[in-house]
């Protein structure tokens, strides 16, 4: 779903220079993580997978390439083999944005995140695949944390090793939806079209504090049990006092109403009473927002002050993209978590409004 990512930055900011493509070759191995205990029955081999890259670096003509070592961006194809006929295969494509944290003369060290969207062959079957409890939809999500060292070998050839982190999981909208965690290791190859380096540009920049709230509207969906195909309606309103204090880091706090139409069900199941308020809950959150042009990747913990259903804990996380289309207004997808339990994906709206410094 954060695939959306790609057109955001590449039709926003014209990150791309021409001669400056670079195509990227990894085969990897490595295994999958059986976060929950049942899920070491089927989780018997290690996993085979390659990736493709091709991205361009970018050249300091805005303010946020030079607040992020002039990154590297661009597209990629991963292919993984899950090692059994319970989990199949997964294709998927992805927009990433390869950060140098240290950089010198022969090599540089890199941080890359990644998100975009997952085709996984195998899928929960309650007659022919019963034990796959982890991927309930052939579509998924995707994301991606790597470190990297790029190893110069030649003026357009660098060796690539890389550790890397990927997490597939479609957010609860179809049930069972445990996820799968994928670590791996690997050793590639990038190849440089033009090595010609390109004239780092400076821009000077006077940032003001600014202050100010956000109000947010989301809407959802989501299924609760496996044998349970009722998609049920989610919502929730959050207000935020938000400090932005340079150009790339907004942090706040905030508050939560949530409506969950799931809940009545999950009550009367337990042959408890419902009363409508118990499908409401009500929180207090703290966030870090990491601006990227108009895009910003939200960061979220909270915690419930009211709620009278307590089987999800008292805590609770978001993860997503926001993407500012006007000084004032927002749209924004998060996927809400109660711990490694994905909830719900929220798709909403933002207005900014207050207090500018």
């Amino acid at each position: 779903m954060h695939i959306l990512s790609v057109s955001v930055i590449l039709a926003s900011d014209s990150i791309f220079v021409f001669n400056k493509y670079r195509l990227t070759s990894t085969p990897f191995y490595g295994f999958l993580a059986p976060h929950h205990s049942y899920m070491k029955y089927y989780i018997t081999s290690h996993v085979p997978a390659f990736s493709i890259e091709i991205s361009q670096k970018t050249d300091g003509n805005k303010s946020w390439h030079q607040h992020y070592n002039n990154p590297t961006t661009g597209l990629g194809y991963l292919y993984a083999n899950f090692g059994n006929k319970i989990l199949g295969n997964t294709h998927g494509l992805y927009s990433f944005m390869n950060v140098p944290i240290i950089h010198r003369l022969k090599f540089n060290f890199n941080v890359q995140i990644a998100s975009g969207l997952a085709y996984i062959t195998q899928k929960f079957d309650a007659d022919d695949n019963y034990l796959n409890t982890a991927i309930a939809s052939r579509l998924n999500y995707y994301f991606n944390l790597s470190f990297d060292t790029k190893i110069n070998l030649s003026r357009n050839i660098q060796l690539r090793p890389i550790v890397s982190l990927s997490h597939f999981s479609n957010g609860a909208i179809k049930k069972p939806n445990l996820g799968l965690n994928l670590f791996m290791a690997g050793c590639g190859f990038v190849y440089s079209f033009n090595k010609t380096e390109i004239e780092q540009k400076n821009i000077d920049e006077n940032f003001s504090r600014k202050n100010y709230f956000m109000f947010n509207y989301s809407a959802g969906s989501k299924q609760t049990f496996a044998y349970d195909k009722t998609n049920y309606f989610i919502s929730s309103i959050s207000i935020d006092y938000k400090i932005q204090n340079n150009p790339i880091s907004i942090i706040y706090f905030g508050t939560d109403f949530f409506y969950d139409n799931s809940l009545k069900m999950r009550i009367e199941s337990q042959e408890n009473n419902f009363n409508p308020i118990d499908s409401y809950r009500a929180g207090i959150h703290v966030g870090y927002d990491l601006k990227i042009s108009r895009l910003s990747i939200i960061l979220q913990i909270g915690g419930y002050c009211f709620s009278n259903f307590n089987e999800d804990g008292w805590m609770y996380d978001r993860l997503g993209l926001r993407y500012e289309l006007n000084k004032n207004i927002s749209v924004h997808v998060m996927l809400k978590s109660h711990l490694e339990v994905a909830d719900f994906v929220e798709w909403g709206v933002g207005y900014r409004f207050g207090k500018r410094e």
